[in-house]
């Protein structure tokens, strides 16, 4: 997942929620002995788009300009210092400066789940009056996992987690029941049943549809790096110096700057073991710390970077 917190100089705590027939919560006894194989983590990771991306080709003509990229072909007129092309069905567009030499270019992608993005699009010359360079837009991901555990009446608790929406359930968990080839999420206060879902025992995949098709199946903890702050492979107990990426920020020690740096361990450490189902404990993206103008920390959580 790609964050730029860079560019933001700020990382943000985020945090998402899910709905099934009356009564089947009430039965756990009935599915015990046959659910144990729901028990455990579940996870799927789409990547939603967005379409364009790859070779763009740019072209001044006599009267207008053109644009190719990822099977579409545009054109458009100047106006003042500057030419934008927007593609058909909302694909994005590309917006385009007008200068001496190479032209500056950025792509607009559409908004999808999340806010519209503009990324730079480097150009470089392919010929009289001809520029290429590459659309390379921020990935539109939707992580979706469920932990299933059993509780000490030997019923089936389900707890969603949503680390890009920081979606949640919007309850602590749902009660959830199996009945042949579907799975009911029961609400825990109401009783109401908030999603019945398709689940195939023989191929381990529950199923969902949030406007595309998400499908759970099993996983373990260090395939999760959304749903855990960090894997266990991740060193968090010492301090690291941000590596210089010649963005724009100069990076120091945080022991020139006069922190200390065990404190800063701390916090990482702290940030990067929180239980990811307890609701009291923040779900962090990213932590930026920046002292008399440099960046003195840079660390980043599930899955972001």
């Amino acid at each position: 997942m790609q964050f730029h917190a860079r560019a933001l100089t700020y990382a943000s705590i985020l945090t998402c929620a899910l709905p099934l027939p009356d009564g089947v919560a009430a039965q756990p006894a009935r599915v015990m002995a046959t659910d144990t194989a729901l028990v455990g983590l579940w996870g799927a990771e789409p990547m939603l788009g967005p379409q364009v991306r790859g070779t763009v080709l740019l072209q001044q003509h006599a009267s207008h300009w053109s644009l190719r990229v990822a099977g579409f072909e545009s054109s458009a007129s100047a106006r003042g210092d500057s030419v934008v092309f927007e593609l058909p069905g909302g694909q994005g567009l590309l917006r385009v400066w007008l200068t001496a030499g190479t032209p500056d270019a950025f792509w607009v992608q559409p908004a999808g789940i999340d806010q519209s993005f503009a990324t730079p699009v480097p150009l470089r010359a392919a010929g009289t009056r001809r520029w290429v360079g590459t659309v390379a837009p921020i990935n539109t991901t939707f992580p979706l996992y469920l932990a299933i555990t059993r509780g000490d009446d030997g019923s089936l608790r389900g707890v969603f987690r949503n680390p890009v929406q920081n979606w949640s359930g919007r309850v602590p968990f749902y009660h959830v029941t199996r009945d042949g080839d579907a799975l009911s999420f029961t609400h825990p206060r109401t009783g109401t049943v908030q999603w019945r879902q398709p689940y195939d025992a023989g191929r381990r995949t529950i199923s969902f549809d949030f406007g595309v098709p998400i499908v759970l199946t099993p996983r373990r903890l260090t395939q999760v790096v959304g749903y855990v702050a960090r894997t266990g492979a991740t060193a968090h107990d010492t301090y690291r110096q941000p590596v210089a990426l010649r963005d724009g920020w100069t990076v120091q020690h945080a022991a020139r700057a006069g922190l200390d740096t065990a404190t800063l361990a701390l916090i990482v450490h702290t940030l990067a073991t929180v239980d990811p189902l307890d609701e009291s404990q923040p779900r962090v993206h990213g932590v930026l710390m920046a002292r008399h103008g440099k960046l003195v920390l840079e660390e980043y959580f599930r899955g972001y970077s």
